[in-house]
C-alpha cells in the first residue's frame, strides 16, 4: 500500500547512499534479512514493495521504520523493468488526459465496462463449456452410487483396452523413429545448449521434430494461460481478462536434489535458495530449477511459435517471488520458519514441490 513515505525527499536520500560493491553475495546469505518493506529507488512512486532486499550487496537507507529504500539506480534495467515502466508512463500520461476530458473520461468508463462484461461472458462461456469435464470433491464416507461405481469401472476398462493398444503398437512407432534417424541423420536423445533433453518425436517433410519440457505449454495444458493477462500467449482464447501474474506472491519450493539455480536469466532477482550461504553452500541441480522454471520463470528468452513469438519458458505465476530450501532433516523447522516469517519478514502461504 502507497505510504506517505513514498515522497521524492524519500527517493533523494535513497539514490544518495553509497553501494557496497564489495560485500558478495554469499557473505549477505550468511547475516539474516531484515524484515521491513523494501523500495526501489528507481521507480520508488509505482513499483510493488519486496519483502527483503533483494540487491544484498547494495546498502538500504530506513526512510521511516519498517521502510527500506534499496539504491538501485546504477543497475541496468532487466527487459521487464523497462517494459513496466514504458506501460506506467503511458497509463499515467492517458489518465492525465481523461481526467482533464469529461467527454474522454466518460468514453473510458464505458469502454471498460463493456469489455469487463465481455471478458465475464466470454469466461462463463468457458466455464460451461468446460461442465461435463468438471468433477465434484468427494470426502470420506460419503455414499458413492452403484451408477457412479459402475461408470468408474467402465472408464477404468476403456483405458486398460487403450493402453494394451498402445503398447502393441510401440515396437511398430520404434522402428518408424529409428528409419526417421538414420535417414535424417538425427539422434533420438540430444541434449540442448541449455542443458536441457530433447527427444525424437517424428519428423515433418525432412525436418526432425523433437519433444522437449516447454513451461508455457505446460501451463496450457493446465489453463494456467486462462488467467494471466490479455494477449499473453499466441494463442487468442487464453485471454480471458483474469490478469493474474503472481505479482507481490511468494512460492516455496522445497526440493531433495539441491539448489536452484537463482541467477538464471528466467528468475531476474526474483528466487532465492534460503539456505545458501558460505558454510552451506548448495550445489544447483537441474531438477529443483526446472520446478522452480515450472512454477515462476519470467518467459525472458522468445522463441517462435505459430510463427508468432512465444515465451515457451514462462512459468504459471511468472513474476511471482521464489523461497527454495533442500529438502532434509530440518524440513519441519524450515516449514515452520517460513510459514510464520521470522527469517524473510514475510510469512509463507504457498508452496509446490516435487
Amino acid at each position: 500500500m502507497k505510504t506517505e513515505t513514498r515522497t521524492t525527499k524519500g527517493i533523494a536520500v535513497a539514490i544518495t547512499a553509497p553501494a557496497l560493491a564489495s560485500a558478495s553475495f554469499a557473505q549477505q546469505a550468511d547475516k539474516p534479512p531484515v524484515p521491513g518493506t523494501y523500495y526501489s529507488a528507481k521507480d520508488f512512486e509505482w513499483s510493488p514493495p519486496w519483502p527483503f532486499n533483494p540487491f544484498p550487496e547494495l546498502d538500504v537507507v530506513e526512510i521511516t521504520p519498517g521502510i527500506f529504500v534499496f539504491d538501485d539506480t546504477a543497475i541496468p534495467d532487466t527487459p521487464q523493468q523497462a517494459a513496466s515502466r514504458k506501460r506506467h508512463e503511458e497509463a499515467a500520461a492517458l489518465a492525465r488526459a481523461i481526467a482533464s476530458d469529461p467527454v474522454l473520461a466518460a468514453a473510458a468508463r464505458q469502454e471498460a465496462e463493456e469489455a469487463a462484461r465481455k471478458r465475464e461472458a466470454d469466461w462463463q462461456a468457458r466455464l460451461e463449456a468446460a461442465q461435463p469435464f468438471l468433477r465434484s470433491w468427494g470426502f470420506p464416507g460419503d455414499a458413492e452410487t452403484q451408477q457412479a461405481r459402475e461408470e468408474a469401472r467402465a472408464e477404468l476398462r476403456e483405458l486398460a483396452r487403450k493402453a494394451a493398444e498402445a503398447h502393441a503398437d510401440a515396437p511398430r512407432i520404434e522402428a518408424e523413429l529409428d528409419a526417421i534417424s538414420r535417414r535424417l541423420d538425427a539422434p533420438r536423445e540430444r541434449i540442448r545448449e541449455d542443458g536441457l533433453k530433447e527427444v525424437l518425436g517424428g519428423a515433418i517433410g525432412d525436418q526432425p521434430v523433437y519433444y522437449s519440457s516447454q513451461n508455457l505449454i505446460a501451463a496450457a495444458s493446465i489453463s494456467a494461460d486462462e488467467l494471466w493477462p490479455t494477449n499473453t500467449t499466441p494463442w487468442a482464447h487464453a485471454s480471458t481478462g483474469r490478469n493474474l501474474t503472481g505479482t507481490n506472491v511468494t512460492l516455496g519450493l522445497w526440493e531433495v536434489d539441491g539448489a536452484v539455480l537463482t541467477n538464471h536469466v528466467e528468475f531476474g532477482t526474483r528466487a532465492w535458495q534460503l539456505d545458501h550461504s558460505a558454510t552451506n553452500q548448495i550445489p544447483s541441480h537441474w531438477h529443483a530449477t526446472g520446478v522452480a522454471g515450472t512454477m515462476a520463470a519470467g518467459g525472458v528468452l522468445q522463441f517462435t511459435l505459430n510463427n508468432q513469438p512465444a515465451r515457451l519458458l514462462r512459468g504459471a505465476a511468472y513474476e511471482a517471488r521464489l523461497n527454495s530450501y533442500r529438502l532434509g532433516q530440518n524440513f519441519e523447522a524450515q516449514r515452520l520458519e517460513a510459514a510464520s516469517g521470522t527469517v524473510t519478514g514475510e510469512p509463507l502461504r504457498l508452496s509446490n514441490h516435487s
